[in-house]
């Protein structure tokens, strides 16, 4: 949510039209006349009344709110009227302020509105942060099309001692900012990108400065000293040795050519990739500034000039993997067991790819066919004037297909997992050097019973398209729960879009992805924030295209996410203690 503070415009004139029309617009929006929002911010004692007329009834063109709850704080007057009396005969005593009276709004994104209960604990916190507890306040809630948000009108002079109170001194924007973090953090709002002040887990309020940025580099620092750290199987680490090999080489280089030669006399190389540059250990890539900062493509470039590629048909000579440590009478023979394996694990990979994708070639072959015969189904011309048969035809088809994919693309995930499990990870020296032969067996034998348990759990929830029912309704087709076919439709199929009705349940909103993804190919999706974001989870999770450029960079931020949290998940099962 957002706070923001509506400044008079009009600073001369009369404070008691400002008090009465601005309270008239809290309470009653809807029926302001179209120049209440300026009104409102007319003179010393017309900005009293017009802020207490604004809250009531705000206008925007033909666009019309509604003050959807309201309430007053410190009067002692019960009604409206009274209390706008109240309000001026007290801002009107201070000789030392023009204009006493605050106008501030809350907003929240759209998707989220507090209940009555919610508003009156957000006012509370917002007058204790300010520093206005027991200060005359009037506010109200107003609904639009975009969001809701909450007016409050707000009497800086102390209803006891009669002074003009300076919020935080001068600095109330600080203070409202802090009153925002307190809310959000007290109702599980959701909070701005870049929210300026933020709760910690003791309840005091921090100005937050860059905290994702930090609290990213720092993971991700652990992550490089553990990975840095870790020498599998005996065998340094791509990360080790572009630090301890090709760091050197590269400091002591006085040119391009002279940096790849060095590079390839050691075995190893470095190129440019996207915005930076990666240094190549055998096959596997190192980032060139986990090597050491001046490693990095900007800092080489800055000496030795823009990045120079090396020339074509460069030699590389071969680098064998070395022992991390001195070197045993076995290791050469583990090191071969460990090639052979890892190269019977990549074949075997490839070769479930290839089956896997003329798997999924067939399918959309066969539903190829399908949908071409139920256009031949009929004798040519013969479905005009039934276009919404044929519609209806059609989502049904789509959405039986959709399920057949879903239920071939999960038993092709489950066979890599298990493919995975079956080919594990080559144990570690200390390990192999102990049992060479029945370690690895018993291992694998442990892993797949324990993922063969962990799928049967998987397979019994059905979590996308096959978890549904289709309905006819004419025109339209319903999709309904299985479990509940009696119950509300989750999303309609209406020919030419898709309406979900259930557009917070990530269950439904899979399924209606993937009936559309079946149907047109690439679509476009249309709803509040909050549904967009979870649209491009789930079209990330389950690999579906999004029309808009927009929703395509949001589902590229999805999957990139994803990844990110499934390797910080990895490095720490695969590092723990």
């Amino acid at each position: 949510m957002i706070g923001k503070k509506v400044r008079n415009p009009a600073k001369g004139a009369a404070l008691r039209v400002r008090v009465h029309r601005l309270a008239h617009y809290i309470d009653q929006p809807e029926s302001a006349p179209p120049n209440a929002r300026v009104a409102a911010h007319a003179a010393k004692a017309a900005r009293v009344e017009g802020l207490a007329d604004y809250a009531q009834r705000p206008t925007g063109g033909d666009v019309r709110e509604k003050c959807i709850h309201g309430g007053a704080r410190g009067f002692q007057a019960t009604t409206r009227a009274g209390q706008k009396a109240e309000m001026l005969a007290l801002a009107e005593v201070s000789a030392h302020s023009k204009d006493p009276i605050n106008h501030y709004v809350l907003s929240w994104p759209r998707g989220e509105q507090p209940t009555p209960a919610q508003i009156e604990e957000a006012v509370d916190l917002f007058l204790d942060t300010m520093g206005l507890v027991g200060h005359q306040t009037l506010y109200g809630l107003h609904a639009d099309t975009d969001n809701v948000h909450l007016h409050l009108m707000v009497n800086r002079v102390h209803p006891i001692t009669r002074k003009v109170v300076e919020i935080n001194q001068g600095f109330d924007l600080e203070a409202l900012h802090r009153a925002v973090a307190r809310i959000e953090y007290a109702q599980g709002w959701q909070r701005e990108a870049h929210g300026r002040y933020r709760v910690q887990a003791d309840g005091t309020v921090q100005r937050d400065r860059h905290p994702p940025l930090e609290l990213a580099v720092a993971d991700a620092q652990r992550v490089r000293n553990r990975q840095a750290s870790r020498h599998a199987g005996g065998v340094k680490s791509a990360t080790q040795m572009a630090a301890d090999v090709a760091a050197p080489a590269i400091r002591a280089a006085t040119s391009w050519t002279d940096l790849h030669t060095r590079l390839a006399a050691l075995g190893l190389r470095y190129s440019r990739q996207g915005s930076g540059a990666v240094l190549w250990v055998g096959e596997t890539a190192v980032k060139a500034s986990r090597a050491g900062r001046d490693c990095s493509l900007l800092a080489v470039e800055r000496r030795l000039g823009a990045y120079q590629p090396a020339p074509e048909g460069w030699r590389v000579a071969a680098r064998p993997p070395e022992p991390d440590g001195p070197e045993t009478a076995r290791w050469a023979e583990y090191h071969a067991a460990r090639e052979a394996h890892q190269h019977h694990k990549r074949a075997a990979a490839q070769a479930q790819r290839a089956t896997q994708a003329g798997e999924r070639e067939a399918l959309r072959a066969a539903h190829r066919t399908q949908r071409e015969a139920l256009w031949r189904s009929v004798s040519p011309g013969g479905w005009r004037g039934r276009g919404a048969e044929l519609n209806t035809q059609r989502s049904l088809l789509a959405a039986r297909q959709a399920a057949e994919r879903a239920a071939l693309l999960e038993r092709q995930r489950r066979a890599r997992k298990h493919a995975q499990a079956q080919g594990g990870d080559f144990l570690t020296y200390e390990d192999w050097l102990t049992a060479p032969t029945a370690g690895p067996a018993h291992r694998r034998a442990r892993l797949i019973a324990l993922l063969l348990q962990g799928e049967e759990t998987l397979i019994l929830q059905a979590r996308d398209i096959r978890g549904f029912v289709a309905v006819v309704y004419g025109r339209r087709v319903d999709y309904r729960r299985v479990d509940a076919p009696d119950g509300p439709a989750g999303f309609v199929d209406r020919g030419r879009e898709i309406i979900v009705h259930a557009e917070h349940d990530a269950t439904t909103v899979r399924a209606a992805l993937q009936l559309a993804a079946h149907k047109w190919g690439r679509f476009q999706v249309e709803g509040d924030a909050a549904y967009q974001a979870l649209c491009a989870r789930l079209a990330a999770e389950c690999g579906l295209p999004l029309g808009h450029p927009e929703q395509q960079g949001a589902i590229q931020q999805a999957r990139d996410d994803a990844q990110r949290a499934t390797a910080r998940g990895a490095a720490a099962a695969r590092f723990q203690p």
